[in-house]
């Protein structure tokens, strides 16, 4: 409980108006309009985001059937798909790993260079052991991480490493 009077008060007030003006103003609207201001932007702001999800979803489906349809060698041996992604946002790793690894005897070493984000998945016909290659490479390279078998995902610490942990790794899975 905070008790205030005289001189202070109106300084409490004083601030309070203030701070509440430049809301209104940074939101464009009347000072007492600023808190429906702010559940409009919250609602438009969710709404936003349901949709980038929802394209990075497509986008990653996308791109992942163009990746198998460029894989080379027969469809019955085992395809490892490793890629450095420079231009995407970090947000398509988890979507496009998954998509990759739902394609029978994928492996998918997906790692992101500018925040040194990477992701491993695997179709369960794969039988590799991704979370003993994730080991591996963080013991070399470092970073941290974990998961499965079948799905890892781990942050470098240094993330201009991330080419040389991606050939790491598709090096393991390759054994």
């Amino acid at each position: 409980m905070e008790f205030v009077c005289g001189a202070r008060a109106g300084r409490l007030a004083g601030q309070d108006f203030q701070l509440l003006r430049r809301i209104g103003e940074r939101l464009s609207c009347a000072p007492e309009e600023a808190l429906a201001a702010i559940g409009k932007a919250a609602a438009e702001r969710d709404a936003h985001f349901k949709s980038f999800r929802a394209a990075t979803q497509q986008l990653a489906e996308a791109r992942a059937a163009l990746m198998i349809r460029e894989m080379v060698g027969a469809a019955d041996s085992l395809r490892v798909i490793a890629e450095v992604l420079r231009e995407e946002s970090a947000e398509i790793l988890l979507p496009l790993a998954t998509e990759l690894a739902k394609n029978e005897k994928t492996v998918a070493l997906l790692v992101h260079e500018q925040t040194g984000q990477l992701v491993f998945a695997q179709h369960a016909s794969a039988g590799k052991d991704l979370a003993a290659v994730l080991k591996k490479v963080t013991a070399t390279v470092a970073g941290k991480g974990g998961g499965t078998k079948d799905f890892v995902r781990a942050k470098l610490h240094e993330m201009g490493r991330a080419a040389e942990a991606l050939e790491l790794a598709r090096k393991l899975v390759a054994e």
